[in-house]
């Protein structure tokens, strides 16, 4: 039974890419299709209105993405807008990184990247060959390049994939947010759960299942959503079998904000 609803996940969630007339759209809300470029948003009123603020500073934007956007893991795939995540306060890497390359925008080029670090999916900010990382709690250099690994670049009026098929690859490959140390100390409404303790398996598909926002009365999307923490856990739990290790894709990285049980909820 676990088999037959993981490979329909699978194969439901490879069905986020279309690419049609030049345009690369994603199905990363709620089942609408965006293409890449409508994310980046240099003249939303919104952007414009913190980027007055800042001025033309790259890591000042920075500074101001990392120090003021916590961290938030999606259930399954969620994008936001930058005037959403500049509402909320709260995003995950594709949110954050959104953000950023929508500051910057104003004044010089940037891109998104999603790529993967480590083996985990991930995206992250491209400036002048640098690579700015928005998770951070506060703007500093990467120390560790080599382990990002770009497979696409965007913003508000290109598109990149390093190879034909790389953005197909950005939604195969394997997600695993919820082990990383972050996740282990702020989620399952345990903030203080120590880092060798496991949460079951039916427990992380009753808190997800459980805590899943419909949004719009879309049963396409309610079933996808559903399929894909589905997926996750099962992702989890194989990940689990096969020894694989648990941390943080920064190590010794910790917010230095509290965070309620389930503020992680996007």
């Amino acid at each position: 039974m676990l088999a037959t609803l993981g490979l329909a996940a699978l194969l439901r969630s490879s069905q986020r890419v279309y690419l049609q007339d030049g345009r690369y759209l994603v199905s990363v809300r709620w089942g609408q299709r965006y293409d890449l470029r409508e994310f980046v948003q240099p003249d939303n009123p919104d952007v414009v209105a913190k980027y007055s603020e800042i001025g033309p500073d790259v890591w000042g934007c920075l500074d101001f993405v990392c120090s003021n956007i916590d961290y938030r893991r999606d259930i399954g795939e969620h994008w936001k807008f930058p005037s959403e995540t500049l509402a909320s306060g709260q995003g995950d890497c594709e949110d954050s990184s959104i953000l950023l390359v929508s500051l910057l925008n104003n004044f010089t080029s940037s891109y998104v990247v999603l790529g993967d670090y480590q083996g985990y999916g991930h995206a992250w900010c491209q400036f002048d060959g640098q690579i700015l990382e928005s998770t951070y709690t506060q703007a500093r250099p990467v120390t560790d390049p080599g382990n990002y690994e770009p497979l696409v670049l965007f913003n508000n009026v290109e598109v990149h994939e390093l190879y034909p098929g790389a953005l197909i690859d950005v939604f195969t490959r394997r997600r695993n947010e919820a082990t990383k140390e972050f996740g282990k100390q702020h989620i399952w409404g345990y903030p203080h759960l120590p880092s060798g303790d496991k949460v079951p398996l039916m427990c992380c598909l009753f808190l997800w299942g459980a805590t899943v926002e419909v949004g719009r009365n879309d049963a396409d999307a309610v079933i996808g959503q559903y399929f894909e923490v589905i997926q996750a856990c099962l992702l989890n739990f194989l990940s689990e079998l096969a020894g694989a290790p648990s941390h943080h894709k920064f190590p010794g990285y910790y917010p230095g904000k509290a965070h309620p049980s389930t503020s992680f909820l996007v």
